[in-house]
């Protein structure tokens, strides 16, 4: 496991950067204006220690002289979320504003069966899988390079399709050598 950031709710609403680190029996958590500020260790504007845990609430102390830091959001009760455990690695983590979308006002995306269809369509859109296999060939082919495009068909399969190369090797023992190839096949995967 390591730290993670599962909530936040910092105002001003702006770019924040943020330092996890171990504390021995707590999680220390440390806020800073800048990303160099944050690397270098100088300037903080915020800190505050918690237990280890999952969702764990943070409530900043201000140890900067710089501006407030608040509660974006005063119905949440916390400044941070995080999740970590004893030994986990520091990690820095760059929190973006939150933004204001418009609201849809057009009432062709409030219907429920296009809003369905739509989903669906994105959904399949960029969804597939990968089916890797590795093919012994009979002959060695010259010029096979990484990331080349090759079409397998086999008849007793009954299949053919486009793959891509992502391995190759030749091995030998005393009755010769045996080449062959390991390739990625993309398939969509569809609801």
């Amino acid at each position: 496991m390591s730290f993670v950031i599962t909530d936040w709710n910092i105002n001003p609403n702006q770019d924040w950067y943020v330092k996890l680190s171990d504390n021995g029996d707590t999680i220390l958590v440390q806020i800073y204006d800048t990303e160099a500020d944050m690397i270098a260790g100088t300037d903080l504007m915020a800190s505050a220690e918690v237990v280890f845990g999952v969702n764990q609430p943070v409530i900043l102390t201000l140890t900067s002289a710089g501006e407030d830091i608040e509660l974006f959001n005063s119905d949440v009760l916390s400044h941070l979320k995080v999740t970590g455990v004893d030994g986990d690695d520091t990690k820095y983590f760059h929190l973006s504003p939150f933004v204001d979308m418009n609201e849809i006002s057009n009432s062709i995306y409030r219907s429920e069966g296009l809003i369905l269809r739509r989903a669906t369509h994105e959904i399949n859109k960029h969804t597939h899988i990968t089916k890797e296999k590795q093919v012994s060939l009979a002959t060695l082919i010259d010029g096979v390079e990484l990331n080349d495009r090759v079409y397998l068909n086999s008849a007793s399969r009954g299949s053919a399709s486009y793959n891509i190369v992502t391995g190759f090797s030749i091995s030998g023992s005393s009755k010769g050598l045996v080449s062959s190839i390991t390739v990625a096949e993309y398939s969509d995967f569809v609801r």
